[in-house]
Order: C-alpha cells, then sequence, then structure tokens
C-alpha cells in the first residue's frame, strides 16, 4: 500500500507542474517498484529480516482478563475488543480464550 501512496504522490507531483521530467518520473516509479520487489523477496527468503518488517500479533485478552498494558502500547479500546466480540457473536468476554491483534490490524479470537 505504502508503494502505491509514493507512486500516487510523485505522479501528483508531475501532473500539478513540478520540474520533474517524464523520464526522472519513470525513474522514480521504477525504483520504488523496485525497491518493493526487493525487500519482498527478502521477507520471503530470509526469516530474520521478516521478523524485522512485520510486526508479531499482540495478546489483548487471555482466560477472559484483558491485558491492559498491551492494550495500552497497541492503543486499542476495550469498545473495540467488545465490538470485535459482539461480532463473532460472543456476548461475554469470559468466553474468550484469547484475542491478539493480528499484524494487519484485525482481532482475531479464540473461543474457550
Amino acid at each position: 500500500m505504502l508503494v502505491l501512496v509514493v507512486i500516487g504522490a510523485l505522479a501528483a507531483d508531475a501532473v500539478s507542474g513540478g520540474s520533474i521530467s517524464t523520464g526522472d518520473l519513470l525513474l522514480m516509479i521504477v525504483v520504488v517498484l523496485l525497491w518493493s520487489y526487493i525487500l519482498d523477496i527478502l521477507e520471503y527468503r530470509v526469516p530474520v529480516f521478516r521478523r524485522l518488517m512485520r510486526p508479531s500479533h499482540t495478546l489483548l485478552v487471555e482466560n477472559g482478563r484483558i491485558i491492559r498494558r498491551n492494550m495500552r502500547r497497541e492503543l486499542v479500546t476495550e469498545e473495540e475488543i467488545m465490538a470485535t466480540l459482539r461480532k463473532q457473536g460472543i456476548c461475554d468476554l469470559l468466553e474468550v480464550a484469547s484475542a491478539h491483534l493480528e499484524a494487519d490490524g484485525e482481532i482475531s479470537l479464540r473461543k474457550r
């Protein structure tokens, strides 16, 4: 997604009359796409690099108890957790074995 935003910003600058020539703009877009591709390959092939680039999941609820320290660190509110519970059809927090904030920002639940 970040690659698309950078390319969009480069294109917007060129359209708005920036002093960048078409060749320079294309070169910058190719460089951004190439870096994105190289980083994806490194993530796929080098486990250490993958751990550095991709955040791991964060435990928010364990055995029906909210872990507030992790919530503060990830800026997740109790209302967000309860909304996720309601979407999954869970009425009470005690029914949750664990809830994790995943790398993509979603909260995943495991029932007891």
